[in-house]
């Protein structure tokens, strides 16, 4: 989900059913924040390893970063002949980040005002 301007969600499970749910937040550049809302459903999650450990399904590894130039290095092996991978990956953003309540601007005075934008029916 790209919160970008403002979304409304919920994040239950319809009934009888069970959820399994990843959240990556990404702070959007400030040039970004007022963007239209989007959503897209991913669906299943691979199994990962490192070191003959497997990571199971739905769970989380974490790899850590690096500021050396070309020193990152990810090897992968599929117990299996099909699996899918997620990766994320960015250059950092080196802005200031407010947040209140549901809401991450970069000031203090941007955060009051979506809660004020909100509160009017304007997000």
């Amino acid at each position: 989900m790209t919160a970008g301007r403002g979304v409304q969600h919920e994040e239950n499970a319809p009934e009888g059913t069970i959820a399994h749910t990843l959240q990556l937040w990404v702070n959007l550049p400030a040039a970004a924040k007022m963007t239209e809302p989007r959503y897209q459903n991913l669906v299943g999650a691979p199994k990962i390893g490192d070191a003959g450990t497997l990571v199971q399904v739905n769970q989380l590894a974490w790899l850590t970063r690096s500021d050396e130039p070309g020193s990152s290095e990810l090897t992968l092996k599929s117990e299996s002949t099909a699996v899918r991978l997620l990766i994320f990956a960015g250059h950092p953003l080196r802005e200031p980040i407010a947040f209140g309540g549901p809401f991450v601007m970069n000031t203090q005075a941007e955060t009051r005002q979506a809660f004020a934008d909100f509160r009017a029916g304007r997000l």
